[in-house]
C-alpha cells in the first residue's frame, strides 16, 4: 500500500502544490500549474467557477431533467472532466512527480492512496475525485483511494484497549423531523439485512430517541463499544439557522438536524458536536447527510464543516457528503461501502467500493423515473491515522442463537416479506417513547397489523431496541384474564406466580413491567369483546376485560408497552391507548409489493400501463387482497380485474388456497355479522364504492325503511368495522370500505335481493347523493378537495343510476357537481363533456336558468383553452337567455366574462365597456362580491394601459370586500395583482411580501394552479434581484405544475422565463432553447402577444452572438404584432433594440429615429425607467456617431419635443451600456376573478 500525499503550500495565492510520499517527508516534489476550480468558466454561467454549477447539477438538475437542462448539464460535466485532467497534468506532469506515482502505483492504482492535506476550506472542497489520468479510462475516485486531511488537527487519541474486536458495533442514529420526510428505514433497513442475510460481524443499535440528547446519554452509558457511528438524515453547509445571516454570508457552517423529544428539527452545528463527541474517541463516523462533508471560501476556518470538525475532534475516519444525494444514491453507495469495509477493514477502500457502485449504478430517481446522474463524487473521506477494521474480516461471527422471540412472532404464513411500512413503524417508534402503556394498531380484515407487529419485533431485535425481549399473546384462543395475567407474570416470578390472587399479580406485574422495557404483543384483540350486536360472543368477560384494563393503567408512564392488534378500535380501554390507524400499503410501497408477488409469476409491473395504475387504487394497498388478486394479471388484463372488483368478484374465479379462504371469509362476515333485520344494509353498502358517508347513508336507509334509526344505522356500522370490513376515518362519519367488499356484495349479496327492493335502495342512493352533489357543485376548490376524494366514484356512480333509472333532475344536479369539480382541477375536457351533457339535459327540461349558466360555464372551459371564439359564442348564448328573462345577476357575470374574452385579445376598450356594464348592475343590486369582481379586472385593465396608480386603486376596492366576508380565495388572486403593481413599480420588497401574502392562502386552501402563479412572480423578483439560482427554483417550481395540470399557456411564460435566467448567464445555448420550446405553443395556440414577447427575446439572443441580421428579422417579426395588438410598451422595448442594433452596425441616423421613436412610447406608457434609459442610449450613440451627424442628431431630438439636449449627463460609453430591453413575461395564470353561476 502506497501513499501520496498532495500537500497544499498554505497561504499561496494561487494555490500551489507539492508531492510527498508518506513516511518519506524529506523529498517534497514541487507540482506543476494546477488550475483552481474557481478560475474555470462553464459556459451558460457568467460568474465563472466550477463550485456553483457542479452544486446545480449534483442537486438541482433532476428537479428537471430535461432539455434544455440535460444539454447544461453535459457542459458541466465536460468541465468538471477538463479540469480533473488539467489538475491531474498539473499535479503529476513534471518527470519527477510523473515516477513518483509510477513507483506508487506498482501494485496496481487499487492499492494507491491520495491523500489532500491543506488548511484552507476552499482547496478542501474542490472535486479531488475527478483527477483524471489521461492514460486511464476512469477519474482516480473510480480506481485509487481518495481522501482529506487537515493539516491543524491534532493526532487522535489511542483507541481503547477494550474496544470489541469480536464484531463491528454500529450506533444508528435516524431522524425524520420533517413532514413528508425520507422513508423512515430507507437508509437503515437495507444495512440492516445486508448484516443479517451476509451473516456479517456487526452489530447495529438504533439510537432510540434520535435527538442529541440522547446520543450524548447513550455514548456515555456503552463507553468504549462503539465503532462506527452513522448518521442517516440531514444536514446542510450554511448561516447559523438562529441568526439572520444570508446563506450566502461570508461565514458559514456545517450541522446535523437532530430531532427535539417532541420529533421537531433540532440543528446541531458542527462546533457544538465536535466537543461532545471527542471523549468517545469513535474509530469513524459515516454521515449520509446532505452536505455533511461541504466546505467552502465562506468557512471562517477548515473546521467549520462537520466532517473536519468530527476530524478535529479526534475521529479517525469520517465519510461525508460534499452535496445532498439524493435516497436513490444513498442506497447504492451504503450497502456497497458496508460489504467491503468487513472484508477489507478499510475505510478508504470501502468508500471506493461505494463510488465504484454509484458510478456504475447511475439511475436516480426522479420525474422522468430513473436518470442517470454522476454523483459518485458526492461522498468525501476525512481520515487521520484510520482504524484497522481488518479484524472484521477476520471475525467470524458467531452463528447468531435464533433471537428470543415468540414462535408467534415468525411471519411463515407471507411468502413476500414484510414490506414497506415504514411510515407505520415510525409511528410505532415514536409510540414507544410515549406515556400511554398500550399502542393499537387497528384496521380493515387483511390490512396487515398482524404482519406489521411481526416486523416490528424483528425490526427491534435486529436494531437494539427490544429490551428485556418479547411476548406475544394471541386472544383468539383466550377465555380469560388470568391466562394472560400469568403468561406474562410467569417468566418473571416463576411457576407459582399463579397462585396469588389477580389484585395481587397485577400490582407485582405492573411494579415488574413498569421498571424493565419489555414488548408484549396482544395479537387479534378484537375477540376479546367481541361483537354482541352479531351475536358474536366475547372471549373474555366483563369482569377479565376489567382486569387488563386495570393493568394497562398500572403501566402507564413505564418502560414496557403492549402492542395490540384488532379490527376494532377497543374504544373501552380509553386513555390508555395510543391507536394507529393502519391503512394500506402507500406509494412505492404498494408496488414493490405488487412486484413481490409477481416476481414469483415471472411477470413484470408496469406502471406506464394505466389499467395497471387503477388496478392498484382500488386495491388501495390492502395486502391481503393484494396477494389473492394481483395473481390474476398472469391470466387476465388488468382491466378487467378492476371490472370485477368493482361490480362481480366472482368473475376472478380465485381459488382455494389459504389466502383466499382467508379473504372469502372476511368477506363473508359481511353477510353472517349482521342480524338478519339488519342485511338490506348491505344494499347500499354494494352501491358504494371504496368509501361512505354515516350521514347520507342514514338519509338512505330511512327513504327505503324509516324503521332505520340513526343509533341501528350506527351499531350495524360498528359491527361491520370489528368485523374488519369497514374504517372508521373521521368520528364515526367517514368509513373506509375494504377494497373487495363492493365487488363481493355485488356479486354474492345483491342477486338474491328482491328488484324491487334493489331499486327503491338504488333510488335512495341517487336522490341523496344528488342533493350532497348540488350543494358541493358551487363551492370553490378547497371546499371541494376533500368531499371529491372522498365521494368521487360514488358521484358517478349514482349519475349512472340516474340515467339509467331516467331521474332527470338528480341527474343533472349530479353531472353540473362533477362538471364543476372538472373545472375547478383544470380537467378541461371533462368539464366540456359534462356541461354538455348538462346543457342537453337542461334543454331538454326547460330549464332555461340552468341553461344559460351552463352555457356560461362552457365559455368559461372555453376561455381556459385559450378559444375566445368559442367562448365569446358561448357567452352570447348564455347572455340571449338572461336578458330575455331578465336575469340581471346573470347577464352581469356574463358581461364580465365578456370583458375579460376582451382583455385577453388586448382590446382594453372593450372589456372595460363590458366590465362598467357589469359594474352598473351589481352595483345596483348591491352585490358586493359581484362588484369586487369587476373592481378586480377594471384594476388590470388599467395595468395593461400602465396606469400603476389606477390598477392599485381597483385592486385596493375589491380587496376591501374581499376581505370582508373571508374570501381568501379572491383576496389572494389581488393580493398577487398588488404584487404585480409593486413589481412594476420596481419595489421588489412590497412586491414580495404580497406575493407571500398570496402564497399563504394558495398553499392553505390546496390552489396549486394559484400557487403555480405566484411562484412565477416569485422568480421575477428573484431574477430582478439577479438571484439567478433562487429565480430558476421558483420557475421550475410553478412549471413542475403548469405541466402536471396540462397549462401549456401558462408553461410557455415559464419556459420564456427560464430562456431569460439563461441568457442572464450568457447560456445562449440554453436561452434559445427554451425560448424556442415557448414559441412553439404560442404560435400553436395563436397566442400572439405572447409569441411577440419571445421573438423580442430571440433577437436579443442573436444580437449577444453578434448575428446581427437575424436578430432585426426576429425584432421586426416582433414589431407589426406590438402595433396591431396597440401595445405601445412592448413596441416601445423592440424600437429600442433596433435602435442598439443599427448603431452596433454603424448606422447611427436610423439608430437615432429607432431610439426616440422608443423613447416617445415610453413616454406616452408611464415608464420613466424606459424613457431614462433610452435617453442615455441616446446621449451614448451621439457620442459614438461620427461628428458631421451630430447637428443631425440634435435636430431629430429636438423635433422629437424632447426638450434640451442634455448631452453631459452620461459618461461616454458603449451603446449596450445603456441599457437592453428585455421582455419578461409574468403573471402567466392571468389572475382573473372568474364568477360562476
Amino acid at each position: 500500500m502506497a501513499t501520496l500525499v498532495i500537500q497544499h503550500i498554505e497561504a499561496s495565492d494561487p494555490p500551489r502544490f507539492q508531492i510527498v510520499r508518506a513516511g518519506d517527508d524529506t523529498k517534497a516534489v514541487p507540482a506543476g500549474d494546477v488550475p483552481s476550480p474557481a478560475a474555470v468558466a462553464v459556459p451558460g454561467w457568467p460568474d465563472g467557477g466550477l463550485a456553483q454549477p457542479l452544486q446545480w447539477y449534483l442537486e438541482n438538475f433532476l428537479d428537471y431533467p430535461f432539455s434544455p437542462d440535460t444539454e447544461r448539464a453535459e457542459r458541466v460535466q465536460t468541465v468538471l472532466q477538463d479540469w480533473g485532467r488539467a489538475c491531474f497534468r498539473g499535479l503529476f506532469g513534471g518527470r519527477e512527480a510523473a515516477v513518483m506515482l509510477d513507483h506508487a502505483c506498482g501494485d496496481g492504482h487499487e492499492n494507491l492512496v491520495l491523500q489532500v492535506a491543506s488548511s484552507d476550506p476552499q482547496v478542501l472542497a474542490w472535486p479531488w475525485e475527478a483527477l483524471h489520468d489521461d492514460g486511464l479510462s476512469s477519474p482516480l475516485g473510480q480506481l485509487c483511494r481518495i481522501e482529506r486531511r487537515v493539516y491543524q488537527t491534532a493526532d487522535p487519541q489511542p483507541m481503547p484497549e477494550n474496544l470489541p474486536s469480536d464484531a463491528v458495533n454500529i450506533l444508528l442514529v435516524t431522524a425524520r423531523p420533517f413532514a413528508r420526510d425520507v422513508r423512515y428505514r430507507s437508509i437503515s433497513r437495507p444495512l440492516v439485512e445486508l448484516i443479517e442475510t451476509r451473516d456479517l460481524p456487526a452489530h447495529v443499535h438504533v439510537l432510540r430517541p434520535p435527538t442529541f440528547g440522547r446520543l450524548c446519554e447513550h455514548l456515555r452509558e456503552r463507553p468504549n463499544f462503539y465503532h462506527i457511528l452513522h448518521f442517516d438524515g440531514h444536514g446542510s453547509y450554511g448561516a447559523d439557522p438562529h441568526s439572520a445571516v444570508s446563506l450566502y454570508a461570508l461565514t458559514a457552517q456545517g450541522q446535523l438536524v437532530f430531532e427535539k423529544p417532541d420529533g421537531d428539527p433540532d440543528p446541531v452545528p458542527a462546533e457544538k458536536l465536535a466537543p461532545l463527541l471527542r471523549e468517545f474517541r469513535i474509530p469513524a463516523v459515516v454521515l449520509n447527510a446532505c452536505q455533511s462533508g461541504m466546505i467552502d471560501g465562506r468557512a471562517k476556518n477548515p473546521f467549520a464543516g462537520v466532517a473536519a470538525a468530527l476530524l478535529q475532534a479526534g475521529i479517525r475516519s469520517v465519510v461525508a457528503m460534499a452535496y445532498s444525494l439524493y435516497v436513490s444514491a444513498a442506497q447504492e453507495f451504503l450497502p456497497a461501502f458496508y460489504r467491503r469495509l468487513f472484508e477489507a477493514g478499510n475505510v478508504a477502500e470501502a468508500v471506493r467500493a461505494g463510488r465504484q457502485r454509484m458510478f456504475h449504478q447511475d439511475g436516480r430517481v426522479c420525474a422522468r423515473g430513473r436518470f442517470p446522474l454522476r454523483d459518485w463524487l458526492v461522498p468525501v473521506l476525512y481520515q487521520q491515522q484510520p482504524h484497522d477494521f481488518s479484524f472484521a474480516a477476520a471475525a467470524k461471527k458467531e452463528k447468531a442463537k435464533p433471537a428470543a422471540l415468540p414462535e408467534e412472532a415468525a411471519d411463515r404464513e407471507n411468502p413476500y416479506g414484510f414490506v414497506g411500512r415504514d411510515g407505520a413503524v415510525l409511528e410505532l417508534e415514536r409510540a414507544l417513547r410515549r406515556p400511554r402503556p398500550a399502542i393499537l394498531v387497528h384496521g380493515l380484515g387483511g390490512v396487515g397489523k398482524t404482519t406489521l407487529a411481526r416486523g416490528f419485533v424483528h425490526w427491534l431485535s435486529q436494531t437494539q431496541g427490544l429490551g428485556n425481549g418479547c411476548l406475544w399473546i394471541s386472544f383468539v384462543e383466550v377465555r380469560s384474564a388470568d391466562y394472560v395475567i400469568n403468561r406474562m407474570g410467569e417468566p418473571i416470578f416463576g411457576p407459582n406466580f399463579a397462585a396469588h390472587p389477580i389484585e395481587t399479580r397485577i400490582d407485582a406485574l405492573a411494579k415488574a413491567l413498569h421498571e424493565h422495557p419489555l414488548l408484549v404483543v396482544w395479537d387479534n384483540f378484537e375477540v376479546a369483546k367481541g361483537i354482541p350486536a352479531a351475536g358474536i360472543p366475547a372471549n373474555l368477560s366483563d369482569d377479565d376485560r376489567d382486569h387488563l384494563l386495570a393493568l394497562l393503567k398500572k403501566l402507564h408512564g413505564g418502560q414496557t408497552k403492549i402492542l395490540i392488534t384488532s379490527r376494532s378500535e377497543e374504544t373501552w380501554l380509553g386513555e390508555t391507548r395510543c391507536p394507529v390507524s393502519l391503512s394500506g400499503l402507500d406509494g412505492e410501497e404498494r408496488w414493490e409489493y405488487c412486484q413481490a408477488i409477481l416476481d414469483q409469476l415471472g411477470k413484470k409491473v408496469d406502471r406506464e400501463d394505466m389499467d395497471q395504475v387503477e388496478l392498484m387504487a382500488l386495491l388501495d394497498g390492502h395486502p391481503l387482497a393484494m396477494r389473492v388478486i394481483v395473481p390474476k394479471l398472469a391470466e387476465m388484463p388488468a382491466k378487467a380485474i378492476a371490472a370485477a372488483l368493482r361490480s362481480n368478484l366472482a368473475d376472478l374465479d380465485l381459488g382455494q388456497d389459504e389466502s383466499q379462504r382467508k379473504l372469502y371469509a372476511t368477506l363473508a362476515f359481511a353477510q353472517t355479522a349482521l342480524p338478519q333485520a339488519d342485511r338490506n344494509l348491505l344494499i347500499g353498502l354494494a352501491l358504494h364504492e371504496r368509501f361512505l358517508d354515516a350521514s347520507l347513508l342514514q338519509h338512505m336507509a330511512k327513504q327505503v325503511d324509516p324503521q332505520w334509526t340513526d343509533q341501528r344505522l350506527r351499531a350495524a356500522l360498528d359491527v361491520l368495522t370489528n368485523a374488519g370490513l369497514l374504517r372508521n376515518l373521521v368520528q364515526g362519519q367517514i368509513y373506509e370500505l375494504h377494497p373487495a367488499l363492493t365487488g363481493y356484495l355485488r356479486s354474492t349479496f345483491l342477486p338474491s335481493v328482491a328488484a324491487d327492493l334493489r331499486d327503491r335502495w338504488t333510488r335512495a342512493f341517487v336522490d341523496v347523493m344528488g342533493t350532497f352533489a348540488d350543494h358541493l357543485a358551487p363551492r370553490p376548490l378547497h371546499e371541494q378537495q376533500l368531499p371529491f376524494h372522498i365521494h368521487q366514484a360514488n358521484l358517478h356512480s349514482a349519475r349512472n343510476q340516474a340515467l339509467r333509472l331516467a331521474m332527470a333532475v338528480d341527474c343533472a344536479a349530479l353531472t353540473q357537481s362533477l362538471a364543476a369539480h372538472a373545472q375547478n382541477t383544470r380537467n378541461w375536457k371533462e368539464a366540456e363533456r359534462l356541461f354538455g351533457s348538462l346543457a342537453e339535459n337542461c334543454a331538454a327540461r326547460g330549464d332555461k336558468k340552468t341553461e344559460a349558466a351552463t352555457y356560461h360555464q362552457l365559455g368559461i372551459v372555453a376561455q381556459e383553452r385559450r378559444d375566445f371564439a368559442a367562448a365569446e359564442s358561448w357567452y352570447r348564448r348564455s347572455l340571449e337567455i338572461e336578458e330575455k328573462f331578465g336575469n340581471e345577476r346573470g347577464a352581469a357575470s356574463t358581461y364580465l366574462q365578456l370583458g375579460t374574452v376582451a382583455l385577453e385579445r388586448r382590446d382594453f376598450a372593450a372589456a372595460e365597456s363590458w366590465y362598467r356594464r357589469s359594474l352598473e348592475i351589481t352595483e345596483k343590486l348591491g352585490d358586493e362580491q359581484g362588484a369586487a369582481l369587476t373592481y378586480h379586472q377594471l384594476g388590470r385593465v388599467a395595468q395593461e394601459h400602465r396606469d400603476f396608480a389606477a390598477a392599485e386603486m381597483w385592486y385596493r376596492r375589491s380587496l376591501e370586500i374581499k376581505e370582508k366576508p373571508g374570501d381568501e380565495h379572491g383576496a389572494a388572486s389581488t393580493y398577487l395583482q398588488l404584487g404585480t403593481v409593486a413589481l412594476e413599480r420596481r419595489d421588489f420588497a412590497a412586491a414580495e411580501s404580497w406575493y407571500h401574502r398570496s402564497l399563504e392562502i394558495e398553499e392553505k386552501l390546496g390552489d396549486e394552479h394559484g400557487a403555480a402563479s405566484t411562484y412565477h412572480q416569485l422568480g421575477i423578483v428573484a431574477q430582478e434581484r439577479r438571484d439567478f439560482a433562487a429565480a430558476e427554483s421558483w420557475y421550475h417550481r410553478s412549471l413542475e405544475i403548469e405541466e402536471k395540470l396540462g397549462d401549456e399557456h401558462s408553461a410557455t411564460m415559464t419556459y420564456h422565463q427560464l430562456g431569460m435566467v439563461a441568457e442572464e448567464r450568457r447560456d445562449f445555448a440554453a436561452a434559445e432553447s427554451w425560448y424556442r420550446r415557448s414559441l412553439e405553443i404560442k404560435e400553436k395556440l395563436g397566442n400572439e402577444h405572447g409569441a411577440a414577447i419571445t421573438y423580442h427575446q430571440l433577437g436579443m439572443v442573436a444580437q449577444e452572438r453578434r448575428d446581427f441580421p437575424a436578430a432585426e428579422t426576429w425584432y421586426r417579426r416582433s414589431l407589426p404584432i406590438w402595433e396591431k395588438l396597440g401595445d405601445e410598451h412592448g413596441a416601445a422595448s423592440t424600437c429600442g433594440q433596433l435602435g442598439i442594433l443599427a448603431e452596433l452596425q454603424g448606422r447611427f441616423e436610423d439608430s437615432g429615429t429607432w431610439l426616440i421613436k422608443s423613447i416617445l412610447a415610453f413616454r406616452l406608457t408611464h415608464d420613466q425607467q424606459g424613457v431614462e434609459q433610452g435617453m442615455r442610449n441616446f446621449l451614448i450613440l451621439y457620442r459614438r456617431a461620427p461628428e458631421p451627424l451630430f447637428p443631425r442628431l440634435r435636430a431629430m431630438w429636438e423635433d422629437a419635443g424632447l426638450g434640451a439636449f442634455p448631452e453631459d449627463q452620461v459618461p461616454p460609453a458603449t451603446v449596450a451600456d445603456g441599457g437592453s430591453n428585455s421582455q419578461a413575461e409574468g403573471d402567466p395564470h392571468g389572475q382573473h376573478d372568474r364568477p360562476t353561476e
